[in-house]
């Protein structure tokens, strides 16, 4: 489960006990309550279906950023 949220961006979220899965319910809420989503071009537009690494850095101490670690570029005609 670790390394498919690691893959994809997301975390794992584990409640103590049954009764904390409220607690759980509240931190999914405020997590999708202050997601914003950033929109990139890569400068590689060859469609050769080769994986890129992709880094996100934000200089402030107060975010946490949670994203994957690349994706595989289409395959297909084109550059």
């Amino acid at each position: 489960l670790k390394q498919l949220t690691f893959q994809s961006g997301g975390v794992v979220l584990y409640p103590g006990s049954f009764g904390e899965v409220g607690n759980v319910f509240l931190e999914v809420a405020q997590e999708v309550a202050n997601q914003y989503a950033v929109g990139y071009v890569p400068y590689n537009a060859l469609k050769d279906g080769k994986y890129r690494n992709v880094r996100v850095t934000v200089d402030r101490a107060e975010v946490r950023i949670s994203t994957r670690p690349g994706y595989y570029a289409p395959l297909g005609k084109g550059k």
